[in-house]
């Protein structure tokens, strides 16, 4: 009887320790497949945190503007229009450009004509119905070259770079007439076509969500301006702000600053500055100066950027900044191909953020390790 007891008590034992180790085994099946499930995935695994964007390392490189730039320079000087080399570019990289020509009826009875260039990015991943857009000057004005040759470039690496494998919505890059910069006239031309029931021409893509402008006002610019008021004091949603804020104060550094402050010096107090027979006049130029800083703002508050792209973006409901760049004569000195270097850097690390942390909350099932750790940040 106990030998018989011993027995059965033995192979129990011996059972048990055969299922511990099948449950030991099973288990480390399962850590493997948890971790290595999403990459197997039709969406693969992103590896970026978007939730720190500014922590991440960038792809852009400023050799790509400068490529894009030498060509659009060759362009030019050969007698060829700017307008032309922006849709033939378009055209290279599958954008599929569409031309919207509008005209303006000026206070004095006269006609003009200008001309808005509308290309769509697809992605891969997008799900369908929604979009970003980022918007830029085709031509005229000044700084309008560099401008329009680094959001080419960036429109390259979004669509051609290897390791951008985390757009998700389809982007619009808007090219648009800086002859009618003035008042947003060219962009709420685009807007008020883009939002008709009839959109005569105009290629859609869904709902806009987010919007860039950049802006580069100098053809050697030193200084990042972040624009975010629009008109009647319309701003973009706070963390939408901090987002490019954070992103510009991680990457620009000393050379930022926001857009009630980002102007020329006065040449009234420039000149005062300069008598030599007051003494205290840096003071008081000073005391001055911060007043009319002070009062620069409350105005901007009040009647907003009337110029800026994305004050009648925001006036569609799309969260957006400005980005622009300033020269002036008091920053540090920095020459353009560290200044363009810094703006790639900022544009890859906000747009990756926008893609990976502002999307897809109503899809809990994405196959990506983002989607859940962002599916209670943001409500659509």
């Amino acid at each position: 009887m106990c030998i018989r007891d011993s027995f059965s008590i033995f192979v129990k034992r011996k059972a048990y320790t055969q299922l511990g180790k099948i449950g030991k085994i099973v288990a480390l099946i399962v850590f493997v497949c948890i971790l290595t499930l999403p990459m197997t995935a039709r969406n693969n695994f992103i590896s970026e945190n978007a939730l720190s964007p500014h922590a991440t390392m960038s792809h852009y490189s400023e050799a790509e503007f400068a490529r894009v730039h030498k060509k659009l320079q060759k362009h030019v000087s050969g007698g060829g229009r700017q307008l032309n080399f922006v849709v033939d570019f378009m055209a290279k990289r599958h954008v599929k450009p569409v031309l919207q020509n509008f005209t303006v009826d000026t206070i004095d009875g006269k006609t003009l004509k200008g001309t808005n260039v509308i290309g769509i990015l697809p992605t891969k991943r997008n799900p369908g119905g929604e979009c970003d857009i980022i918007t830029f000057r085709s031509h005229g004005g000044p700084g309008a070259q560099i401008e329009a040759a680094f959001t080419l470039s960036f429109l390259d690496f979004l669509a051609t770079h290897e390791r951008i494998n985390y757009l998700s919505r389809d982007i619009i890059f808007l090219a648009y007439d800086g002859n009618f910069q003035e008042h947003g006239i060219a962009v709420k031309t685009f807007l008020s076509a883009y939002y008709q029931e009839l959109s005569h021409g105009v290629p859609r893509c869904g709902i806009i969500r987010n919007g860039v402008n950049v802006n580069l006002q100098d053809d050697n610019p030193n200084l990042f301006v972040l624009g975010y008021r629009g008109e009647n004091g319309d701003v973009p949603d706070f963390d939408y702000f901090q987002l490019w804020n954070k992103l510009l104060q991680a990457n620009a550094q000393s050379n930022f600053d926001y857009d009630q402050s980002y102007a020329r010096e006065n040449k009234f107090l420039k000149a005062i500055e300069g008598a030599p027979l007051l003494k205290d006049v840096p003071q008081i130029v000073e005391g001055v100066r911060q007043w009319k800083v002070l009062l620069n703002d409350i105005i901007r508050s009040i009647v907003g950027g009337v110029d800026d792209a994305h004050t009648y973006l925001l006036h569609y409901g799309i969260h957006s900044v400005t980005l622009k760049g300033v020269h002036n004569a008091r920053r540090r000195k920095e020459n353009r191909s560290e200044f363009i270097r810094r703006l790639g850097r900022i544009m890859e690390q906000g747009n990756r953020a926008l893609m990976l942390s502002l999307i897809h909350i109503s899809e809990p099932t994405r196959q990506a390790e983002i989607s859940y750790a962002v599916f209670c940040l943001k409500k659509k």
